[in-house]
C-alpha cells in the first residue's frame, strides 16, 4: 500500500482493495468495476509534468493512467509478465524508478521501460536519501544503489529489527527511519 500527494488537498491511496482518490472532502474508488485491470494496487506515483498516474499492481504489472486513458506497460516495453510492482519513486535526476518482486529496478521512459539496476532482488520499497537509492527487500535487508550500481547493504539483527523492509524515510532533522516486518529502526546514516 502507498500514498502520493498531488497537492495539499488531493492524494491517491493505493490499497489491496483498489485505488482511492481523495480531494476536497470527497473520495473516489477505482477498481475492476471502474475498468482497472487490477484492484490489487501496491504503489502510486503522480507525474505532475505529464499529468498522469503510475500505479504498480500485484498481478498486472505497471499501469499509466491518464485522463480517460489507461495504458499498460507489458513485456514489449521491458517488464516481465505478471510482475508485482511494489514501489514507484522519482529520484533527484527526475527519473521515475520502479521496484518489484521480480529482480530488477526499472526506469520508466516514454512508452518504454529500461533496466536501472539489475541487482536481482525482490524489492518491497524504494526511496532516495542523500543521492542514494535505498531499496528495501523482502528478506534481504536494504540494498544501497547509486547510479544503478550496488554500493552497500544494511541487514541483520545488529542494524535492523528484521530484513523485510517496507519503507525508509529521512526526516527534517536528518534521522533515517526504516520500517520493517518487526518494527522500526532509526539512525542518522
Amino acid at each position: 500500500e502507498d500514498i502520493d500527494f498531488i497537492d495539499s488537498v488531493e492524494c491517491f491511496v493505493a490499497t489491496s482493495n483498489g485505488l482511492y482518490q481523495i480531494y476536497d472532502g470527497y473520495i473516489d474508488k477505482y477498481s475492476k468495476k471502474s475498468a482497472l485491470p487490477s484492484q490489487f494496487i501496491q504503489s502510486a506515483y503522480f507525474n505532475k509534468k505529464s499529468n498522469c498516474l503510475f500505479i504498480g499492481t500485484g498481478e498486472k504489472g505497471m499501469l499509466e493512467l491518464e485522463f480517460k486513458t489507461c495504458y499498460s506497460f507489458i513485456s514489449e516495453q521491458g517488464f516481465k509478465e505478471n510482475v508485482s510492482l511494489n514501489s514507484i519513486i522519482r529520484n533527484q535526476e527526475g527519473e521515475a524508478l520502479v521496484g518489484g518482486n521480480c529482480c530488477d529496478i526499472y526506469k520508466i521512459g516514454i512508452d518504454t521501460v529500461l533496466t536501472y539496476s539489475n541487482t536481482k532482488h525482490s524489492y518491497a520499497s524504494l526511496s532516495e536519501i542523500e543521492g542514494t537509492l535505498v531499496a528495501g527487500t523482502w528478506g534481504e535487508g536494504i540494498k544501497l544503489i547509486r547510479n544503478g550500481e550496488l554500493i552497500g547493504e544494511i541487514k541483520g539483527t545488529r542494524q535492523l529489527p528484521n530484513n523485510y523492509v517496507h519503507a525508509s524515510f529521512q526526516d527534517s532533522r536528518g534521522n533515517i527511519w526504516i520500517s520493517t516486518g518487526h518494527g522500526i529502526a532509526v539512525g542518522n546514516n
